[in-house]
């Protein structure tokens, strides 16, 4: 029997793991740790500000990661629940990074709170997103 401990490291990895794909652009990452078609839903904290599946959200990742530069985080308070083949975490993470416009080469800074929960499946010994909803927070 796995200890509860061993796995909530595997996930506490998996979540920052997920934040460098991010920041490194490697939507390939996304695309093998985001459960199939039929399990997985995700919330943005931007627009569209509407359930996404698995397509709409990789879609989405795409294209906010690849006008992100010099992008960072932060996560605080994560809390991790596991229930069998299920993980639930909940955390806050802090977000910079400069926002690109390609159409007319500016740049913005931006800097968010948000509130996120992530939901893992355990599936032949492998995690998987099920679920994301970020929220953000009022600076």
């Amino acid at each position: 029997m796995i200890n509860i401990k061993t796995l909530e490291n595997e996930v506490k990895s998996l979540i920052y793991t997920i934040y460098e794909a991010k920041k490194n652009k490697d939507i390939q990452f996304l695309n093998r740790i985001y459960r199939n078609k039929e399990k997985f839903s995700k919330y943005n904290e931007y627009a569209p500000l509407r359930r996404l599946n698995r397509d709409e959200a990789l879609l989405h990742d795409e294209l906010y990661i690849s006008n992100i530069s010099d992008y960072s985080y932060e996560i605080k308070n994560l809390r991790i629940e596991i229930n069998d083949n299920i993980a639930i975490t909940t955390f806050y993470i802090q977000h910079k990074g400069i926002f690109v416009n390609n159409y007319n080469f500016t740049g913005k800074q931006i800097q968010n709170r948000t509130r996120s929960t992530m939901i893992f499946e355990k599936d032949n010994a492998k995690w998987f997103l099920i679920h994301e909803h970020s929220s953000r927070l009022e600076q």
